[in-house]
């Protein structure tokens, strides 16, 4: 079986993956809280890094910087990158998808 993991963001303006398997339960976790990152301002991308196994969703945090959430998948121990600072960029705007 395989697995599906949409991440979500809900009204509490926290990032969260909800995952589950052919008819099982739906289960879920905050990954905005669980990493310490900023609350979102807009919508979020996420992608798989299959050579990594790692997980990433990046978002625009209501600081107005651009964060990546990212984990190994499987595990439950996301980390947080403040891409802004980390790549001195300009405050973002928002996320444009191509």
């Amino acid at each position: 079986m395989s697995e599906v993991n949409p991440n979500n963001r809900f009204d509490d303006e926290h990032i969260y993956e909800l995952f589950w398997r052919g008819n099982e339960r739906v289960k879920g976790w905050d990954l905005t809280g669980r990493s310490g990152s900023p609350i979102t301002r807009s919508g979020l991308s996420a992608y798989y890094n299959n050579g990594a196994r790692t997980k990433h969703v990046v978002y625009l945090g209501d600081d107005g910087r651009l964060h990546d959430i990212s984990w190994i998948f499987g595990s439950h121990t996301p980390t947080s990158v403040d891409l802004t600072m980390e790549y001195s960029l300009p405050h973002a705007r928002g996320i444009h998808y191509y």
